[in-house]
């Protein structure tokens, strides 16, 4: 029997049409399936019917899915192993969303907890000052009151190894978060700003009744201030004041 042509199959799948050689390159991330192969021989005229004249020998390969530690079994003599790459978490982020660390209240806010590499399956654990709040790669906040101010942090881990017993975690950067009330500093500020004026016009009007009340207790005093006596003569100035003439009666 000579084989003229190979065709392969996935499951009940054709991958393809017929093939000259004997080999099929798969990504590894195919082998979950189920495969096989047909080899086929075209010995008669090539006017008999195609399937009335191909005789056909079935090859099979069986792959069992992949789990833990991620290594297909031996395969047959002639192939070589397939192993498939095994990455511990690393680079947790945390990307906010609305990306202002500085939010009002009634905003609702969403953070999403991401890895650079990492196996699957990851596992991403949420922390809101160093206490564990929820699971997962996205914590909604919805909308957001002063009580979610704080800080934020994503924990992620990966299990590898033979049955998982290694334990892999990557700690992100932690993510501030203020919440402040809406109108809250208008309102605080404006009734300050109003108690200031209302004391500096009460200051003023105290200053200016102050000096105006002066005014009034000085013109008082010099109306009723008596006038001043006659200074003493200096020494050698003759002063007169009232000379009065007299006749003696003879």
């Amino acid at each position: 029997m000579s084989v003229t042509s190979v065709r392969f199959y996935q499951d009940e799948n054709v991958l393809g049409g017929l093939l000259s050689g004997t080999e099929l390159s798969i990504s590894t991330l195919q082998l979950h399936h189920s495969y096989h192969c047909e080899g086929l021989d075209e010995l008669r005229a090539l006017t008999v019917n195609r399937s009335d004249s191909a005789r056909k020998e079935t090859f099979c390969l069986q792959v069992p899915p992949c789990i833990p530690p991620y290594r297909v079994p031996a395969p047959p003599p002639g192939l070589s192993p397939v192993a498939l790459p095994t990455v511990p978490v690393a680079n947790a982020t945390i990307t906010p969303s609305p990306p202002a660390h500085q939010v009002h209240t009634c905003d609702p806010v969403t953070l999403r907890c991401s890895v650079q590499v990492g196996s699957a399956p990851v596992t991403f654990t949420w922390m809101h000052n160093g206490r564990e709040v929820a699971r997962g790669p996205i914590l909604e906040l919805g909308d957001v009151s002063v009580g979610h101010s704080g800080t934020y942090q994503c924990m992620a881990t990966n299990q590898l190894g033979q049955d998982g017993h290694r334990v892999f975690r990557a700690l992100s950067p932690e993510l501030a978060l203020e919440v402040t009330p809406q109108g809250n500093w208008n309102r605080a500020v404006a009734p300050g700003v109003g108690e200031s004026l209302l004391f500096l016009v009460f200051l003023v009007g105290v200053v200016v009744g102050g000096h105006q009340w002066n005014n009034i207790a000085a013109r008082k005093h010099q109306e009723r201030a008596p006038p001043d006596s006659l200074a003493p003569p200096e020494e050698g100035e003759v002063l007169y004041t009232h000379v009065v003439s007299t006749k003696q009666m003879g």
